[in-house]
């Protein structure tokens, strides 16, 4: 994405979401089913399909805010984005 394309230009670290991160983890689920023959004809979606059944059966899908914000926390990952990068 565009951040990371910041980040690289500016000589700093790219930034890897977590897989403890619902959406670190989709990444990297998601790319290792693309790479199958039997993942390239799955949908991906965070709402009831693959990638949900998989999100839940990992525990990552919850609706608590205060449980979303301390995983946030624990991946050091707190207002990441409103960081300046250059």
């Amino acid at each position: 994405g565009g951040h990371n394309a910041v980040r690289s230009l500016a000589g700093k670290d790219l930034l890897a979401l977590p897989d403890s991160l619902a959406v670190g983890d989709a990444i990297t689920y998601v790319r290792e089913q693309m790479e199958t023959k039997e993942g390239m004809g799955k949908k991906y979606t965070f709402s009831g399909s693959v990638y949900f059944q998989h999100m839940k059966a990992r525990g990552l899908y919850t609706t608590d805010h205060n449980v979303i914000t301390r995983r946030v926390t624990d991946a050091g990952l707190t207002n990441v984005f409103r960081q300046m990068v250059i």
